[in-house]
């Protein structure tokens, strides 16, 4: 994350493909949202940033599940696919942060909802986490340092 405390987040596809409650409810939690609709936009949000978590509401030319996931793996971040069924959404998770989990059971939009409310404390543990063990660092070499 750039900012303590801030994740942020990728929604891939047309704007209308997304469910909109997910959207709001990230930005609630105080995500910071991005949104790309092309393989342009997506390649220069990919190549500026890095992302916490990423939802992709349809496979963009050369960023298929292999592609995305591919440019994902081993990195921090949470990957998503939203498949329309009738007036619901079902999220299929490929990577939990950086790490494959495709074939997880797929969720609907209330379980996908606390799944992800899970994924966004973990980030912001992690990132405490850090903060703290580099703070205690600091510390530590201050009180090493002679005056």
């Amino acid at each position: 994350m750039d900012k303590t405390g801030v994740v942020t987040v990728l929604a891939i596809g047309e704007s209308g493909e997304m469910c909109s409650s997910s959207f709001s409810r990230l930005e609630q939690r105080g995500c910071e949202c991005y949104f790309a609709k092309s393989q342009t936009e997506l390649a220069s949000l990919l190549e500026s940033m890095q992302f916490d978590i990423v939802l992709s509401a349809r496979t963009l030319q050369g960023t298929g599940t292999g592609g995305l996931g591919g440019l994902l793996w081993g990195g921090r971040s949470s990957l998503f696919y939203i498949a329309r069924v009738g007036d619901d959404c079902w999220w299929l998770p490929v990577l939990r942060r950086g790490r494959e989990c495709f074939g997880s059971p797929a969720l609907r939009t209330n379980e996908f909802m606390n799944a992800l409310d899970d994924v966004i404390r973990e980030i912001r543990g992690e990132d405490q986490a850090r903060w703290n063990t580099a703070v205690e660092n600091t510390s530590r070499e201050a009180r090493a340092t002679p005056c």
